[in-house]
């Protein structure tokens, strides 16, 4: 009973996180209004960095390092013109840490 309480059993979850974050992102509407502008991601996104899910105690914890990096497109309006945009945005060291409570 003793030992079981203090175990500690880490699974890889690098497969699975990025294979998932790459769907959620896969064309993504990022921002949309009534003007006809918005920003949507272009195709899958580059997903890299590891994951592992930690069972400490009957308890269970994530640890992830991750890269994303995506291509973006879109349409703004300037001086009452809607005007096609595109860009990256790159995210490195994605860490359990510097996510937002």
């Amino acid at each position: 009973e003793g030992a079981s309480m203090f175990s500690w059993v880490e699974s890889d979850a690098s497969e699975w996180a990025t294979l998932r974050i790459s769907e959620l992102l896969h064309n993504l509407t990022i921002a949309s209004n009534q003007n006809g502008e918005y920003i949507r991601v272009k195709d899958y996104p580059h997903v890299g960095g590891d994951a592992t899910v930690i069972s400490r105690r009957g308890r269970q914890f994530s640890a992830y390092d991750l890269e994303i990096e995506v291509q973006w497109y879109g349409k703004v309006n300037l001086d009452s013109v809607l005007e096609k945009t595109s860009g990256k945005l790159r995210l490195s060291s994605l860490t359990e840490e510097s996510a937002p409570p």
